[in-house]
């Protein structure tokens, strides 16, 4: 062991075990012979281990071993889970498919099939108890970015229409009238629906000067699309409605 406190920390942890009822199958408490000097463990190995015992539930970082019996496959699965720590495992089996079936059931950051090697191109990292987060790999690389966000409050720009509505009405003494430079309005049936979805009313483009051939206007006069025009007594297409008709 790196100090003479962890070498006693660990000799304890197989003292423990004894104590619990596991049987010691190979090493024990004492210090190996010959190596007196130093911070040396005998190598452990405990069976007839159960999931309650603190040698199969706390991490004793030390040359100790425990073998824990099962029924089936799903029991396997319930032991390797009853666990407050999840940082690695690893399946042995023939059949490569089926190891890999039970390796994505056991709870842990990583899992070795068949004694595979550790990819550290790979993220490295624990579930439950065994911590937060990743390390190795592209996802490592978040631990040591910084995210910055800037929100901007960008405000609303109210133009003027594009589409001018023209009202569609038929013809009367004033005749057909071009409304705001746009397409001249000509009369329609009585119940004409427009792409617009409204009966008498057309959508169209409101051309621009330089199209019509009109001057520009100054700045300060509003524009031919939103100058006020006369309303015809004949209920023209002028933009104003004529007025319904008395049952």
């Amino acid at each position: 062991m790196i100090r003479p406190d962890q070498q006693e920390r660990v000799r304890n942890y197989i003292r423990l075990g004894i104590e619990e009822g596991a049987r010691l199958v190979t090493g024990g408490p004492q210090i190996p012979e010959g190596l007196e000097k130093g911070n040396y463990v005998t190598p452990t190995v405990f069976a007839d281990v159960d999931t309650s015992m603190r040698i199969a539930q706390e991490e004793i970082f030390g040359p100790v071993l425990v073998v824990i019996a099962y029924d089936d496959e799903d029991d396997a699965v319930r032991i390797a889970n009853d666990s407050e720590y999840g940082l690695s495992g690893g399946v042995w089996s023939a059949d490569e498919e089926h190891a890999l079936a039970v390796a994505r059931r056991v709870r842990t950051g990583t899992i070795t099939v068949n004694g595979a090697s550790v990819a550290f191109d790979g993220p490295f990292g624990g579930f439950k108890a065994s911590g937060i987060g990743r390390e190795y790999g592209a996802v490592g690389l978040g631990t040591y970015t910084e995210y910055k966000t800037i929100t901007v409050s960008i405000p609303v720009v109210r133009r003027g229409p594009r589409t001018t509505d023209v009202r569609r009405a038929s013809p009367g003494r004033c005749g057909p009238r071009r409304a705001g430079g746009g397409p001249t309005a000509t009369g329609a049936p009585r119940g004409h629906r427009t792409p617009a979805g409204r009966p008498g009313v057309r959508r169209t483009r409101t051309r621009s000067p330089r199209a019509t051939g009109r001057p520009a206007p100054r700045a300060g006069r509003p524009s031919a699309g939103r100058r006020r025009r006369r309303p015809c007594r004949a209920g023209g297409a002028t933009g104003v409605p004529r007025p319904p008709r008395r049952p």
